[in-house]
Protein backbone atom coordinates (compact mmCIF):
# COMPACT_ATOMS: atom_id res chain seq x y z
CA UNK A 1 0.00 0.00 0.00
CA UNK A 2 2.41 2.35 0.54
CA UNK A 3 4.54 1.55 -2.37
CA UNK A 4 1.58 2.64 -4.68
CA UNK A 5 0.59 5.63 -2.41
CA UNK A 6 4.31 6.78 -3.28
CA UNK A 7 3.70 6.30 -6.77
CA UNK A 8 1.27 7.96 -7.10
CA UNK A 9 2.65 11.01 -5.10
CA UNK A 10 5.53 10.64 -7.78
CA UNK A 11 3.57 10.53 -10.52
CA UNK A 12 1.33 13.79 -9.56
CA UNK A 13 4.66 15.57 -8.60
CA UNK A 14 6.24 15.02 -12.11
CA UNK A 15 2.64 15.87 -13.65
CA UNK A 16 2.34 19.48 -11.70
CA UNK A 17 6.41 19.85 -13.20
CA UNK A 18 5.54 19.20 -16.43
CA UNK A 19 2.47 21.45 -16.17
CA UNK A 20 4.83 23.98 -14.30
CA UNK A 21 7.17 24.05 -16.89
CA UNK A 22 4.99 24.28 -19.96
CA UNK A 23 3.28 26.88 -18.15
CA UNK A 24 6.25 29.38 -17.83
CA UNK A 25 7.06 28.69 -21.30
CA UNK A 26 3.82 29.05 -22.56
CA UNK A 27 1.50 31.24 -20.64
CA UNK A 28 -1.25 31.23 -21.54
CA UNK A 29 -5.63 31.17 -19.56
CA UNK A 30 -6.25 28.06 -18.34
CA UNK A 31 -8.99 25.66 -20.06
CA UNK A 32 -12.86 26.90 -18.59
CA UNK A 33 -13.34 23.10 -18.06
CA UNK A 34 -10.01 23.22 -16.16
CA UNK A 35 -11.19 25.91 -13.57
CA UNK A 36 -14.41 24.67 -13.36
CA UNK A 37 -13.45 21.28 -12.01
CA UNK A 38 -10.29 22.43 -10.43
CA UNK A 39 -10.65 25.28 -8.88
CA UNK A 40 -14.05 26.12 -8.80
CA UNK A 41 -14.94 23.58 -6.46
CA UNK A 42 -15.72 23.60 -2.30
CA UNK A 43 -12.48 21.93 -1.60
CA UNK A 44 -10.34 23.97 -3.04
CA UNK A 45 -12.55 27.47 -1.99
CA UNK A 46 -11.84 26.18 1.38
CA UNK A 47 -8.34 25.54 0.99
CA UNK A 48 -7.60 28.30 -0.98
CA UNK A 49 -10.53 30.89 -0.52
CA UNK A 50 -11.15 33.47 -2.78
CA UNK A 51 -11.39 36.13 -0.41
CA UNK A 52 -7.75 35.94 0.00
CA UNK A 53 -7.63 39.52 -2.15
CA UNK A 54 -10.22 40.89 0.45
CA UNK A 55 -8.21 39.80 3.35
CA UNK A 56 -5.03 41.86 2.05
CA UNK A 57 -7.54 44.77 1.24
CA UNK A 58 -10.98 45.37 2.29
CA UNK A 59 -12.40 47.69 -0.34
CA UNK A 60 -15.02 50.54 1.03
CA UNK A 61 -18.54 50.12 0.47
CA UNK A 62 -19.31 52.12 -2.37
CA UNK A 63 -16.20 51.50 -4.17
CA UNK A 64 -15.50 51.47 -8.13
CA UNK A 65 -13.23 48.31 -8.51
CA UNK A 66 -12.06 46.56 -11.82
CA UNK A 67 -11.28 42.44 -11.62
CA UNK A 68 -8.89 40.87 -14.25
CA UNK A 69 -9.14 37.32 -15.46
CA UNK A 70 -12.30 36.68 -13.16
CA UNK A 71 -12.85 33.59 -14.70
CA UNK A 72 -15.93 32.10 -13.70
CA UNK A 73 -16.45 34.62 -11.14
CA UNK A 74 -15.13 33.01 -7.49
CA UNK A 75 -13.35 36.57 -6.52
CA UNK A 76 -16.29 38.56 -8.31
CA UNK A 77 -18.80 37.16 -5.56
CA UNK A 78 -16.50 38.33 -2.90
CA UNK A 79 -15.86 41.72 -4.12
CA UNK A 80 -19.38 42.42 -5.12
CA UNK A 81 -20.40 41.54 -1.46
CA UNK A 82 -17.60 43.86 -0.27
CA UNK A 83 -18.62 46.86 -2.19
CA UNK A 84 -22.23 46.25 -1.24
CA UNK A 85 -25.07 47.40 -3.39
CA UNK A 86 -23.97 51.58 -4.05
CA UNK A 87 -20.72 50.27 -5.21
CA UNK A 88 -20.06 48.37 -8.64
CA UNK A 89 -17.75 45.53 -9.91
CA UNK A 90 -16.40 45.43 -13.78
CA UNK A 91 -15.09 41.88 -14.30
CA UNK A 92 -13.72 40.83 -17.71
CA UNK A 93 -12.29 37.44 -19.47
CA UNK A 94 -10.61 37.16 -22.71
CA UNK A 95 -12.65 33.77 -22.40
CA UNK A 96 -16.06 33.93 -23.54
CA UNK A 97 -17.00 30.09 -22.01
CA UNK A 98 -15.35 31.39 -18.88
CA UNK A 99 -17.89 34.92 -18.41
CA UNK A 100 -20.95 33.07 -19.89
CA UNK A 101 -20.24 30.78 -16.31
CA UNK A 102 -19.46 33.98 -14.25
CA UNK A 103 -22.29 35.97 -15.93
CA UNK A 104 -24.69 33.30 -14.39
CA UNK A 105 -23.24 33.11 -11.11
CA UNK A 106 -23.72 36.61 -10.70
CA UNK A 107 -27.32 37.24 -12.55
CA UNK A 108 -29.38 39.25 -9.76
CA UNK A 109 -26.13 41.26 -8.72
CA UNK A 110 -27.10 44.85 -10.11
CA UNK A 111 -23.81 46.04 -8.96
CA UNK A 112 -21.90 43.42 -10.76
CA UNK A 113 -20.77 43.76 -15.06
CA UNK A 114 -19.29 40.86 -16.43
CA UNK A 115 -17.57 41.00 -19.69
CA UNK A 116 -15.16 39.96 -22.57
CA UNK A 117 -12.49 42.01 -22.97
CA UNK A 118 -8.68 41.89 -22.82
CA UNK A 119 -6.38 43.57 -19.77
CA UNK A 120 -4.10 44.75 -21.89
CA UNK A 121 -6.26 47.21 -23.56
CA UNK A 122 -9.10 47.58 -20.47
CA UNK A 123 -12.25 49.38 -21.63
CA UNK A 124 -12.34 51.81 -18.78
CA UNK A 125 -11.86 55.67 -18.69
CA UNK A 126 -9.13 56.82 -17.10
CA UNK A 127 -8.91 57.70 -13.35
CA UNK A 128 -11.96 55.52 -12.73
CA UNK A 129 -11.84 53.16 -10.60
CA UNK A 130 -10.85 52.63 -6.85
CA UNK A 131 -9.29 49.42 -7.06
CA UNK A 132 -8.07 46.45 -9.62
CA UNK A 133 -7.68 42.84 -8.73
CA UNK A 134 -6.32 39.84 -10.27
CA UNK A 135 -6.26 36.54 -8.98
CA UNK A 136 -3.68 33.76 -10.87
CA UNK A 137 -4.12 36.04 -14.09
CA UNK A 138 -0.66 37.80 -14.12
CA UNK A 139 1.17 34.49 -14.81
CA UNK A 140 -0.98 33.26 -17.74
CA UNK A 141 0.31 36.32 -19.90
CA UNK A 142 3.24 36.32 -21.79
CA UNK A 143 5.65 37.94 -19.56
CA UNK A 144 6.67 41.09 -22.32
CA UNK A 145 2.88 42.16 -21.40
CA UNK A 146 2.72 41.99 -18.05
CA UNK A 147 4.17 45.74 -17.60
CA UNK A 148 1.55 46.53 -20.10
CA UNK A 149 -1.45 45.04 -18.36
CA UNK A 150 0.00 46.77 -15.12
CA UNK A 151 0.23 49.95 -17.07
CA UNK A 152 -3.13 49.98 -17.90
CA UNK A 153 -4.48 49.41 -14.22
CA UNK A 154 -2.30 52.36 -13.32
CA UNK A 155 -4.19 54.44 -16.20
CA UNK A 156 -7.75 53.36 -15.12
CA UNK A 157 -6.84 53.75 -10.99
CA UNK A 158 -7.82 56.84 -9.18
CA UNK A 159 -4.89 58.95 -7.78
CA UNK A 160 -4.84 56.93 -4.20
CA UNK A 161 -6.15 54.18 -6.18
CA UNK A 162 -4.69 50.42 -5.04
CA UNK A 163 -3.88 46.95 -7.34
CA UNK A 164 -4.54 43.83 -5.46
CA UNK A 165 -2.63 40.85 -7.13
CA UNK A 166 -3.22 37.32 -5.70
CA UNK A 167 -1.48 34.19 -6.83
CA UNK A 168 -2.83 31.02 -5.22
CA UNK A 169 -1.04 27.63 -5.40
CA UNK A 170 -0.47 24.83 -7.31
CA UNK A 171 -0.69 26.49 -10.30
CA UNK A 172 1.59 26.53 -13.24
CA UNK A 173 1.70 29.98 -13.76
CA UNK A 174 2.55 30.90 -10.32
CA UNK A 175 3.99 33.90 -9.04
CA UNK A 176 6.52 34.18 -6.21
CA UNK A 177 6.21 37.21 -4.53
CA UNK A 178 9.30 38.99 -5.00
CA UNK A 179 8.19 38.34 -8.62
CA UNK A 180 5.24 40.40 -8.32
CA UNK A 181 6.89 43.19 -6.20
CA UNK A 182 9.37 43.47 -9.05
CA UNK A 183 6.87 43.83 -11.60
CA UNK A 184 4.38 46.37 -9.38
CA UNK A 185 7.81 47.99 -9.13
CA UNK A 186 8.76 48.20 -12.42
CA UNK A 187 5.66 49.40 -13.44
CA UNK A 188 5.45 52.76 -11.05
CA UNK A 189 3.71 51.28 -8.60
CA UNK A 190 5.02 51.29 -4.37
CA UNK A 191 3.82 48.40 -1.91
CA UNK A 192 1.89 49.11 0.57
CA UNK A 193 1.15 45.64 1.93
CA UNK A 194 1.62 42.16 1.55
CA UNK A 195 -0.62 38.88 3.06
CA UNK A 196 0.53 35.52 3.06
CA UNK A 197 -0.69 32.35 3.79
CA UNK A 198 0.30 28.53 3.22
CA UNK A 199 0.99 28.50 -0.81
CA UNK A 200 -0.90 32.23 -1.16
CA UNK A 201 -0.35 35.52 -1.03
CA UNK A 202 -1.75 38.79 -2.33
CA UNK A 203 0.27 42.15 -2.76
CA UNK A 204 -1.28 45.78 -2.78
CA UNK A 205 -0.10 48.67 -4.00
CA UNK A 206 -0.78 52.39 -4.96
CA UNK A 207 0.75 54.57 -7.98
CA UNK A 208 3.95 56.00 -6.79
CA UNK A 209 3.11 59.52 -5.63
CA UNK A 210 -0.40 58.32 -5.34
CA UNK A 211 -1.87 59.15 -1.70
CA UNK A 212 -5.02 57.75 -0.20
CA UNK A 213 -6.95 55.41 2.06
Amino acid sequence: MELWMGGVLLVCMAAFLALRWDGQRRPRPMAVWMESVFLDNPFRRAVFPPSLVTRAWMPPPGARLGELGAGTGMVTAVLARAVGPTGHVWAIDRQRGAVARARRRMAGWPGCTVAVADARHLPWPDGQLDGVVTVAMLGEVPEPDRLTVLAECRRVLKPGGRVVLGEYGPDPHYLTPGALASLVNQAGFQVVHQHRGWWQHALVAVAEGSKGP
